[in-house]
């Protein structure tokens, strides 16, 4: 698989607080491109994450999902598809 970009969004109304939370648990192959926007009202924080080829996608998907992260679907993670796990 090719290196891709992503976005990972998540609750909360500090922009900083939000990038420090998902620096804190980045998955392996993942950098934070520092590119965010801000949806609804300031409650979701919405930042691009470069995934490179080596990453474990899968692994990544778990990790991200259960600090209440959500990556977007082109990460291509196998649990995205699986019925009553992904979104």
């Amino acid at each position: 698989m090719a290196a891709t970009t992503i976005t990972v969004s998540t609750m909360g109304s500090d922009t900083d607080k939000a990038l420090a939370h998902l620096a804190a648990h980045l998955p392996a192959g993942m950098t934070i491109t520092g590119r965010t926007a801000t949806k609804y009202a300031g409650r979701v924080t919405v930042m691009e994450v470069a995934v490179s080829p080596d990453c474990d996608r899968d692994d990544a998907w778990v990790l991200l999902t259960s600090y209440g992260m959500d990556p977007s679907d082109n990460l291509g993670a196998y649990w995205q598809d699986v019925d009553g796990v992904g979104c």
